[in-house]
């Protein structure tokens, strides 16, 4: 039976259009092929707990209490299928790279 491995955890800060984002690339390696791996692509996000109609009063005020927020990583498996499923590669470096310029074209697409 094939699973695969956490090997290697990198969080990476970049810019795109002048907001500061926030990511995870978690690498995985095959416990059958040395060489091949996966990679899960995540970014950070705020997840508000309260809809907004419950943060705002009868008059239209900002009900301050009510705020409340989680900060979730959420995974984008849809960015590269290759690096989603696994692949064969020559090193865990180039996988990185893979992932990394797989982040940045699918934020510069959007």
């Amino acid at each position: 039976m094939e699973y695969y491995e956490l090997i290697k955890t990198v969080e990476l800060n970049v810019e795109i259009d002048a907001q500061i984002k926030r990511f995870r690339v978690e690498l995985l390696q095959s416990n059958i092929s040395a060489g091949k791996y996966r990679a899960k692509l995540m970014e950070i996000t705020d997840y508000n707990l309260y809809p907004s109609i419950i943060n705002t009063g009868s008059k239209g005020e900002d009900l301050q209490h009510c705020h409340s927020a989680d900060r979730i990583w959420r995974e984008l498996p849809a960015i590269d299928d290759e690096l989603y499923m696994g692949f064969i590669s020559e090193s865990e470096n180039s996988v990185l790279n893979k992932a990394i310029s797989a982040l940045l074209n699918y934020y510069e697409s959007a």
